[in-house]
């Protein structure tokens, strides 16, 4: 029997599309992600499904958007009854190795791997590193009264973030410990770009602030709440072009870290003669504003590009290398993909389609969609909303002020993007309509303007559709007998 294909998954958290060289940046280095991609299909315009890390990965692992699963929060993992690919790929013989943050898998799943970032084999790579003394952001004058409030992230230290031992992990299994004969499965889960913002040298200065070419940091015209009161509650109202920039161009140093870190990964392939029968998937789980808006992070009900749309290749030994994609495409798709590539047997009830007849210029994709935020029931119980001091950050410094302070600012809402409109519907009202063609930065919300009403119905109609689509039976369908 033919040994089937070895599946890496490298997935960097929090990083937006266009920090990326072969995504179009001329900032920001990214060398080893160039390379990667050379030798890759590369989806120009892929999203996430949810801006917000445990229920991203979800969708990633399952192939199902997550409002279809309840999986709204980072305190949510995939049940331990439910059908994911890492689950799957170990059932069908596949050793399996996960190294970095989890934020997915309940711990029944993640005891089930052969090898993880604290298996008795590799937890003495993982020690702690020597920050870096931080720089004095007051005295440069990027303090001002109420700004501290989320910049507070900035800081040119490590942060005890662990993503060379992570990769080192990596390499080690790659090298010594996975078994030649059985087929494998590899994810590597960088903590970078993701906040706090801070990096060590020679990162941290690799970017000159003044030069970098500005993210907008202004509020956009009619913002939704959302951003509203992330600017009221974290970073203030007055705009500071210079904190945006501090922001951004630590975010760019950061990313040109984990750019070194993959091109140590892809090394360690080429040495072990593993690109003939293995697929190489990178992906994000999402993006991040770096400044953009004047705000840090992300936020669960805010659906503008800089969040939504993160970097997707896969670079496999039967697929075209360098070839574009240019039809839209979301994480749901991936799964599915995979299972295609690998020739698994396909997961149960997913959402989303492979992507292969895509690549084949067979198929095009209309349409994306994301959801985010809680309904009304799960904003009058959840403990950031109501008692702070429960939280897991202090309300001073984190979303947490938002959610307490704000909590309309996350009811539920839905995202459906198509080629040229973005339409945002939220079960408070508080929509958002964008002319993508006109306004790539999303500066100006046109919901209300009677020029946008001719395009509503079509997009309506898709939400619907989507909703049909992906919605739980209730009662849900391993009730049946038949």
């Amino acid at each position: 029997m033919t040994k089937r294909k070895n599946l890496i998954i490298l997935c960097p958290d929090q990083m937006r599309a266009d920090a990326l060289g072969f995504m179009g940046n001329e900032v920001c280095r990214t060398p080893n992600f160039d390379r990667l991609a050379e030798r890759s299909v590369v989806f120009e315009r892929h999203y996430t499904t949810f801006p917000k890390c445990a229920p991203a990965r979800g969708t990633l692992m399952t192939g199902r958007y997550s409002h279809s699963d309840g999986m709204c929060t980072v305190q949510q993992t995939l049940k331990p009854e439910q059908p994911n690919l890492c689950r799957s790929l170990r059932e069908q013989g596949y050793q399996t190795a996960v190294f970095g943050k989890n934020h997915c898998w309940a711990d029944e799943d993640w005891s089930r791997l052969d090898f993880n970032s604290w298996c008795p084999e590799l937890v003495a790579i993982v020690e702690p590193k020597q920050l870096v003394e931080e720089i004095d952001f007051q005295a440069e004058g990027l303090t001002p009264k109420r700004l501290h409030r989320g910049w507070d992230y900035l800081g040119n230290g490590t942060r005890h973030r662990p993503d060379e031992a992570y990769t080192d992990q990596s390499i080690e299994f790659l090298e010594r410990l996975r078994d030649p004969e059985r087929p494998f499965f590899l994810q590597l889960n960088w903590e970078s770009p993701h906040t706090e913002y801070g990096v060590e040298e020679p990162w941290f200065s690799m970017y000159d602030r003044e030069a970098l070419p500005a993210l907008p940091c202004s509020m956009p015209s009619n913002a939704p709440l959302s951003v509203r009161a992330q600017r009221r509650h974290r970073t203030g109202l007055e705009d500071n072009p210079k904190a945006a920039k501090e922001v951004q161009a630590t975010y760019y140093g950061m990313i040109s870290k984990v750019d070194a870190l993959c091109g140590k990964i892809m090394d360690t392939i080429e040495r072990n003669g593993l690109w003939k029968d293995t697929v190489v998937l990178f992906l994000s789980d999402h993006g991040d504003y770096a400044g953009q808006y004047g705000l840090p992070e992300k936020f669960d009900t805010h659906f503008p590009d800089c969040l939504m749309q993160v970097p997707l290749t896969i670079s496999d030994p039967d697929l075209p290398s360098g070839k574009k994609v240019s039809s839209l495409c979301d994480l749901a798709s991936v799964a599915p993909t995979l299972c295609d590539l690998l020739g698994i047997e396909m997961l149960p009830n997913v959402h989303g389609e492979s992507l292969l007849p895509v690549i084949a210029g067979e198929r095009e994709i209309e349409a994306v969609f994301a959801d985010g935020g809680h309904e009304r029931g799960m904003r009058e119980q959840y403990k950031a909303f109501t008692t702070p001091e429960s939280a897991p950050e202090p309300l001073e410094r984190s979303k947490t002020a938002v959610y307490y302070h704000e909590p309309e600012s996350m009811a539920r809402s839905q995202m459906v993007r198509t080629e040229l409109h973005k339409l945002v519907v939220r079960e408070t009202g508080d929509n958002e309509f964008y002319d993508l063609e006109k306004d790539p930065f999303e500066m100006n919300n046109l919901w209300g303007s009677p020029e946008i009403q001719k395009h509503l119905p079509r997009l309506y109609e898709q939400l619907m559709r989507w909703n049909l689509k992906t919605l739980p039976e209730s009662p849900p369908l391993d009730w049946f007998t038949v």
